[in-house]
């Protein structure tokens, strides 16, 4: 069995399909982890996408900075 630890904060990174922008999408929350529906239906302002990525291969580093950023400070 492995240590269990104490978890202090949760947040959500993920690079998904969105069927609405009809690519790939970084979305973002600083109050995520495995309730991130919930967090979507209750406080959407705490999750932030990034739309700017023509195909995978597009993600940049500076999109990254971004939303860490933006997750960090919220």
């Amino acid at each position: 069995m492995a240590e269990s630890y104490d978890i202090a904060r949760e947040t959500y990174l993920a690079i998904l399909m969105d069927r609405a922008f009809q690519g790939p999408v970084i979305v973002a929350s600083p109050k995520g982890g495995v309730d991130i529906e919930e967090v979507a239906n209750n406080t959407p302002e705490h999750i932030h996408k990034v739309t700017q990525l023509k195909s995978f291969l597009d993600v940049r580093v500076f999109l990254l900075q971004r939303l860490y950023t933006v997750a960090r400070y919220m």
